[in-house]
């Protein structure tokens, strides 16, 4: 007894004298009021028990628990007080994560452990849709909701035939076998495709759009289109008429009218939803949050996970009608690029309002770096890195940020390597930009470093993921869990 009263004395001691508080190194951050530090208000729901009618299913690809943070920070970026509000679905009540190895790595890639979470086996890198012999089917959730009669919906913002979605209804031993999953569309355990377009669509004369419209299936390709869509239409196929190569654009640089991951889900509800009807599946995929973190893109990252919420806004309202009857599960499959809030030069600090000023994302700068080619001026770099980042180059203006000698070096040195001005070895050459765009990973590099934003890979990681839920039967979703659990939670 006597030993615990000193342990609590010296404590007293040391918090009246300042002692053990703060490092002679550690810098100063300035230190909020009370009020200020009061987080925003938010109503968490109840959890329901029971089963499920209607079940949505949303996958960021590549989301680890960093990106959703990085996505909330931004809306916080003029704020005084440091107060962070998150995402609506990083506000469900039930939290848990999820880990992604494989039967074969701990590091997964998309079609496997999209497999784990749509066929609930761990499988080998690659596989979709079946088991680690890559012979053996795996059913996955779309058969299994489909044979107890439900109606089922696959979107994605990426390409249909993507890993990701494609193990919700194929089965095949590699993911590059674009045109055959494309074939499997057909089988028809799907009511409902919506999103990106089509890899490979048509092989060796055969049409992949043909064969789904012989299996019944409508294919609606303009906006008018697809806004015509609803309960009476049977099974469709609701392709995105403003997709760039098979992908939707970003979020962020969508055009006035065109459609977002948002409204596939609100068509897909149109589409599989009937008053007193059977009760639908629907997976929803935002596959660019991958393609961003792959590129060390953290504007593009938040964009897209910014669309994922968007699309579960609309399953939220959803809930909101059929609160006693609804389920939805928020996850990855996999985390990518080990996104991390700080680094060593900003220690105690993160500067999201760099982040600001970029208007695109690196894929669209890319893009642009490409059309000029390499005959590119100097006088074009500069233009390019203030349009499509906001930096202005030492001695010019317009922009939002002037870059240091420092980082003007660096994105010339990339502009020299891009235009072959400069010879560099090919270690080198992957060590500072890996396989993508110099110039554009200059600028993602610069743009992270001023923000506080690490990342130790341009591949995915083995971290767990994060898995949000609400709803009938969310209580399934709390707590640690592997990835294939979370299928056998879904089934109800």
């Amino acid at each position: 007894m006597k030993h615990r009263v000193f342990a609590l004395l010296f404590a007293l001691l040391l918090i009246l004298t300042g002692v053990g508080c703060k490092s002679k190194n550690e810098p100063v951050v300035p230190t909020p009021t009370p009020q200020e530090t009061q987080p925003a208000a938010s109503t968490p729901a109840p959890v329901v028990s029971g089963t499920p009618k209607y079940i949505f299913f949303f996958i960021g690809d590549g989301m680890g628990a960093a990106h959703v943070q990085l996505a909330a920070l931004l809306d916080s970026a003029s704020r005084p007080d440091y107060a962070v509000t998150p995402v609506r679905f990083a506000q469900f009540p039930v939290l848990g994560n999820a880990q992604t190895y494989l039967a074969n790595t701990y590091v997964p890639d998309s079609a496997a452990s999209g497999t784990g979470l749509a066929c609930g086996v761990k499988t080998v890198l690659y596989t979709v849709g079946l088991e680690a012999d890559r012979k053996t089917i795996a059913p996955n959730l779309t058969e299994y909701y489909h044979e107890k009669g439900y109606k089922t919906g696959v979107i994605s913002s990426v390409a249909i035939n993507n890993a990701t979605p494609a193990t919700f209804y194929a089965h095949t031993s590699t993911r590059s076998n674009y045109h055959e999953i494309g074939r499997q569309m057909a089988r028809g355990t799907v009511d409902f495709f919506g999103g990106g377009g089509i890899t490979s669509e048509t092989q060796n004369g055969e049409s992949v759009l043909k064969l789904l419209k012989r299996a019944g299936y409508t294919v609606a390709d303009t906006i008018d289109q697809i806004n015509a869509l609803n309960n009476a239409s049977g099974k469709v196929y609701a392709m995105d008429p403003n997709a760039t190569n098979n992908i939707m654009d970003y979020e962020i640089e969508k055009k006035e009218g065109a459609l977002t991951l948002a409204d596939y889900v609100r068509k897909g509800i149109d589409v599989l939803y009937t008053e007193n009807g059977p009760g639908f599946f629907m997976m929803c995929e935002s596959g660019k949050i991958d393609l961003a973190a792959h590129n060390n893109d953290a504007v593009g990252v938040i964009s897209e996970v910014k669309a994922l919420d968007n699309a579960v806004a609309q399953a939220y309202e959803f809930y909101l009608q059929h609160p006693n009857e609804t389920l939805i599960i928020v996850t990855a499959d996999h985390e990518t690029g080990g996104l991390t809030l700080g680094t060593t030069n900003t220690g105690y600090a993160l500067y999201p309002k760099y982040l600001l000023g970029q208007t695109t994302s690196g894929s669209t700068a890319d893009t642009a770096v490409k059309a000029i080619g390499k005959s590119m001026t100097e006088d074009q770099l500069k233009d390019l890195i203030r349009t499509h980042y906001g930096f202005n180059a030492p001695g010019t203006s317009g922009g939002s940020v002037t870059l240091t000698n420092k980082e003007w070096a660096a994105v010339q040195k990339a502009y020299r390597v891009y235009t072959g001005k400069e010879n560099i070895s090919e270690d080198e050459k992957f060590e500072l930009y890996d396989t993508y765009n110099p110039i554009v990973q200059a600028c993602n590099t610069i743009i992270s470093a001023r923000t506080g934003l690490g990342w130790s890979s341009h591949e995915h990681t083995g971290v767990p993921v994060p898995v949000y839920a609400i709803g009938a039967g969310a209580e399934r979703f709390s707590g640690a869990m592997d990835n294939i659990d979370i299928n056998k939670n879904l089934k109800f």
